[in-house]
């Protein structure tokens, strides 16, 4: 009966992580794991900023709880031990109404590594464009970054999403999130043709829509500790899905 979401704020707020675990005995190979992760941490108190100009504003990076400071958008992603790699999404709000082309060079990233201090920002500015042709726009896809983005990022989210309308009793809008998923994943991919994405639509999204209608089958003492299982294992791995892209 915890609350897992509470949880993972707390994890997120902390810069630390979070594990659901059904069986007690994972609880050594977690400590042990997060302890051989602080020895061997070489970037710490790593901090990323976006400067939101122009009417751009950022709203999510990666499920990071977001801090505004002057119109500054920080989050905090956790320390990094040495020779790993993080790569995380972020869902930018950029201003429509009309054909503009926006320079977005307001990204930087503060660490400690050996004690000291260091600060890195973007050697050139990133180009975001907003188009009138649509198809334009579909084939300026990366194919390898746009299934990466579906798959660990959006399927993850939907995941999360999906968990807490199972958790309260909410099939038919966990039932929409999934046929609104796939409507808009399949819209992007009939121009994209990735098979990695078709897959997930086939397979994962099945799946996902199967845990949903066995969720809510049976009696009712049935279904309530069904709900309480499957949301948390649901959302812990839509979390851990997030969190996990090196």
């Amino acid at each position: 009966d915890f609350n897992e979401n509470l949880m993972t704020a707390i994890a997120d707020y902390g810069t630390g992580n979070y594990y659901f675990m059904e069986n007690p005995s994972a609880f050594a190979t977690v400590f042990n794991n997060e302890f051989n992760q602080t020895r061997t941490a070489a970037a710490t108190g790593v901090k990323i900023s976006f400067k939101e100009e122009n009417g751009i504003k950022l709203v999510d990076a990666g499920g990071y709880p977001l801090e505004s400071n002057k119109k500054t958008a920080e989050f905090y992603p956790g320390d990094l031990i040495s020779g790993q790699t993080r790569k995380l999404f972020l869902n930018l709000k950029v201003p429509t109404d009309q054909i503009e082309t926006f320079d977005i060079s307001g990204i930087s990233l503060q660490y400690n590594y050996n004690k000291k201090p260091y600060h890195v920002e973007l050697s050139k500015p990133l180009k975001l464009a907003c188009v009138k042709d649509s198809k334009a726009a579909m084939a300026s896809i990366d194919k390898i970054t746009w299934e990466n983005k579906v798959i660990k990022e959006d399927f993850s989210r939907l995941k999360e999403a999906v968990a807490g309308d199972i958790k309260s009793g909410r099939k038919e809008e966990a039932v929409r999130k999934i046929e609104q998923y796939h409507s808009e994943q399949q819209t992007i991919n009939a121009s994209v043709q990735s098979e990695a994405v078709a897959g997930n639509l086939d397979n994962d999204l099945k799946e996902l829509r199967d845990t949903v209608d066995e969720t809510f089958s049976g009696k009712p003492a049935a279904v309530a500790e069904k709900q309480k299982k499957n949301a948390k294992v649901m959302q812990y791995e839509g979390y851990k899905g997030r969190r996990s892209q090196s």
